[in-house]
């Protein structure tokens, strides 16, 4: 993540340049990248067909 960490896609429904990242077959990785102090904060790891916007949207707020 740290390497590449604007792979995925832009989430505009979600704060903080949060992105989402396919991972495997089934998996997701949501992240939110911090340019001002360079560092990548992994929010959720979700598999095969959880709810992981539900799951999301709690930690964020």
């Amino acid at each position: 993540m740290a390497a590449f960490p604007y792979r995925g896609s832009i989430r505009a429904d979600f704060p903080d340049n949060f992105r989402v990242v396919p991972a495997a077959e089934k998996a997701v990785i949501c992240i939110t990248v911090h340019e001002d102090i360079k560092t990548v904060v992994v929010r959720h790891v979700g598999y095969a067909g959880s709810d992981w916007m539900v799951s999301v949207q709690g930690r964020l707020t």
